[in-house]
């Protein structure tokens, strides 16, 4: 034990050591959410329906749009 005791800077190389891994996990577990992500995203870019239903939306929104500004017109 007093061995590891003797080398120079023993804490800073442990917290050093110990950050290392633990950032290696974080980032791991990053990468794993920034995948299901981007794999999300990949899903409503290709869906037919999700196209359909944002138009829909824009139509509606416009629709609304035109109307406000005839009423605000009076």
């Amino acid at each position: 034990m007093l061995a590891v005791c003797e080398v120079p800077r023993m804490p800073i190389r442990l917290r050093t050591f110990l950050f290392k891994e633990e950032f290696k996990e974080k980032v791991d577990a990053a990468m794993a959410d920034v995948n299901l992500f981007k794999k999300g995203c990949e899903t409503l870019k290709s869906s037919e329906s999700f196209k359909s239903f944002l138009a829909l939306a824009v139509g509606i929104s416009n629709a609304l749009n035109q109307v406000l500004d005839f009423l605000r017109e009076f």
